[in-house]
Order: structure tokens, then sequence, then C-alpha cells
């Protein structure tokens, strides 16, 4: 399977402090804002990522466009976190 840079912006955000921080940046296309912020940022989060119109990134995977949506992306990791916060308060 190709790289898709959604998912790995998505795996790096919830291993990083600020995830939804970086996720808002990167959903934009500050890329130079997160390098500086996030100097271990991997690179695979930006490979096949373009800035379409609308100021939102898009990911080429799989030869076909993937749009996403920053209150899409914030809903999984919210919920990722509060599956964690329930197993750890068990």
């Amino acid at each position: 399977m190709e790289n898709n840079c959604a998912v790995e912006a998505i795996k790096f955000a919830l291993e990083t402090d600020e995830g939804l921080q970086f996720l808002r940046l990167w959903t934009y296309g500050e890329f130079d804002d997160i390098r500086k912020e996030w100097p271990e940022c991997p690179e695979s989060v930006f490979v096949g990522a373009e800035v379409g119109k609308g100021g939102h990134v898009k990911c080429s995977a799989n030869l076909s466009d993937v749009s996403l949506s920053l209150d899409r992306i914030e809903a999984k990791v919210e919920n990722v976190i509060m599956n964690q916060y329930l197993l750890l308060n068990r």
C-alpha cells in the first residue's frame, strides 16, 4: 500500500504533544511552521500532500485524492483519546 500522508499525519498527532494544533497547521498546509515546531515530525506526513483550492491539504493515495476536513480529523482524534481515557480509568 502506498503512503497516505493523512494517515501518517494522524499517527504523528496521536504521538505528540499538541496533536490537534499540529493537525490544524497540517490541514492548512503550514508545513514550514510544522517543521519548526516539530523537528521530529517524519517526512511521510508531507509526501503527497498538496494544498488545494480553499487552502486545505489533499493527499494523493492510490491514484485518488483524499480531501480532508479538519472537523472529521479532530472528531476521530478526540474519539481515540476518549477511548484511551475510558480504558485507563476502568
